[in-house]
């Protein structure tokens, strides 16, 4: 879904209950889980935010009966992503390592937050190139079509 449209915090709320709930809800249950955490939103208003995350590609719509169950189109993984690389872009031009080191220098890491991404980094890595190698050779290694002919 390339550049995801932002989306407001009223709509983040709704969009993480929807992903709380596997990705899918009709309006009965979300509008009970508002209560349950103390919104008091009224119906029209939450159909209003439903409507625009409709509008901007976040969730579809599938009818069953008289009910609508609104479906997540956008993961709250990939959301994240999104929003990540848009505050990297905005606020650091980009540069990942600058916002590493703002967050060391004031101390929002710690050194067993730094001992564990690293970790994390390297079974990445590792799965990564393990799928590359995959890849290579599901793509024929050795013929014309760029493989490596030595």
């Amino acid at each position: 879904m390339g550049e995801m449209q932002q989306i407001s915090q009223s709509e983040l709320e709704v969009m993480n209950i929807i992903w709380r709930e596997n990705g899918m809800i009709s309006l009965a249950p979300l509008m009970e889980e508002f209560g349950r955490i103390g919104k008091t939103w009224k119906t029209n208003t939450v159909v209003t935010f439903l409507a625009r995350l409709v509008d901007k590609g976040f969730l579809s719509i599938e009818k069953q009966g008289r009910n609508n169950i609104y479906i997540s189109r956008v993961s709250e993984r990939d959301y994240l992503a999104s929003q990540t690389k848009n505050f990297l872009r905005k606020i650091y031009a980009g540069d990942a390592k600058e916002l590493v080191a703002s967050l060391l220098r004031h101390e929002y890491l710690t050194a067993e937050d730094v001992e564990e991404l690293t970790e994390f980094w390297k079974t990445e890595r590792d799965a990564h190139k393990g799928s590359n190698k995959t890849k290579r050779r599901v793509s024929g290694g050795g013929d014309s079509e760029g493989g490596d002919a030595r």
